[in-house]
């Protein structure tokens, strides 16, 4: 194992909080949600991540990919944030411990899902990574999610729980939307998987920007502090978007699928294999793809070729830094 110096970890991190979408206030919060997980990770948050997979993780090994947000009218088919997150990591635990990811989401955001996975793999040398990753759909009743959960551990025996952009309930057990809304009804209770890992001792992970995803529970119970952070939510529970659902570990950065890339990439640093980071090309397929089969931008709800506002030259801009950080502790230059 290569041991990578802490600035290229650090860079790492520093990289996926660049854009700070919504002015100096929304760069400000994220900031502070970023200390409270660095303080509860003890570590850069990409190698808390790389050092927790590598330890759980073996050949053939399950892994659930939790993903998918939104809710109609305004994002039918889900956003923009998650899909590539998910296909990306879905990849680079295939080629690095022989992994089968299993992504799991309701049925309406299965076209967005699978479309990313297959643009991911076409035309790749390594496309054979694709066979390995799997799609499995969570009922959208939430009273039958406890049952489905139970059913599903059952069959895949999962070492390890990833949500990527995955929303959760709040003290309340309200799911909010970033702009406050309820949209519990729109979303499954996927939730229940990760009272089941707590309580079998399996690992979980959770990736994150605003505080309302699946894991945040961890530091906003841990740092009363952040709780002052929590957006007021515009629902009639008159709490916060806050989501109080636990993860081992909580990447929080600018945009989710930036998080799940960072995850990526501290993995390549441990393992010291650079092939685990996909090319800003890539990037480019799989943004494209997500928005024909439906999913839309989650701020704007249009379909354009944006991750929460943010271009598709920033999302490429940010892979090609990733990937320049790993190359300078390779020795070697990263490709565009």
């Amino acid at each position: 194992m290569r041991v990578a110096p802490s600035r290229i970890l650090e860079t790492i991190d520093r990289i996926c909080l660049l854009g700070g979408a919504g002015g100096t206030g929304r760069a400000r919060e994220l900031a502070r949600l970023y200390q409270a997980a660095r303080s509860l990770a003890g570590e850069p948050l990409c190698a808390a991540s790389a050092r927790r997979l590598e330890a759980a993780l073996h050949p053939g090994a399950a892994v659930l990919l939790l993903t998918g947000a939104g809710a109609p009218p305004r994002l039918p088919r889900g956003e923009t944030d998650g899909p590539l997150g998910a296909a990306v990591l879905a990849r680079g635990l295939v080629l690095a411990f022989g992994a089968r990811p299993l992504v799991v989401a309701e049925a309406r955001f299965r076209g967005p899902i699978m479309a990313t996975l297959d643009a991911l793999a076409d035309g790749a040398p390594d496309s054979a990574w694709r066979r390995a990753v799997r799609y499995s759909p969570f009922p959208a009743r939430r009273d039958s999610a406890t049952r489905a959960a139970a059913a599903l551990w059952d069959r895949v025996s999962p070492v390890a729980i990833i949500s990527i952009e995955r929303l959760g309930p709040n003290s309340r057990g309200v799911t909010h939307n970033a702009m406050g809304e309820d949209v519990t009804a729109a979303h499954a209770g996927v939730e229940s998987l990760l009272t089941l890992a707590r309580r079998r001792g399996v690992l979980t992970i959770g990736v994150g920007d605003r505080g309302n995803e699946l894991g945040f529970g961890s530091i906003m119970t841990r740092r009363s502090r952040i709780a002052s952070l929590a957006r007021p939510c515009v629902c009639p529970c008159r709490s916060t978007i806050t989501c109080t659902m636990p993860a081992e570990v909580v990447v929080v950065a600018s945009v989710s699928n930036w998080g799940a890339y960072a995850m990526v990439a501290g993995l390549a640093i441990r393992l010291g294999d650079a092939r685990l980071l996909h090319h800003p090309k890539d990037e480019t397929r799989m943004l494209k793809a997500c928005v024909l089969a439906g999913a839309r931008d989650g701020l704007s709800a249009q379909r354009r070729l944006t991750v929460d506002s943010l271009s598709l030259k920033m999302q490429r801009a940010v892979v090609t830094l990733l990937r320049g950080a790993v190359a300078r502790l390779n020795g070697s230059e990263g490709n565009a």
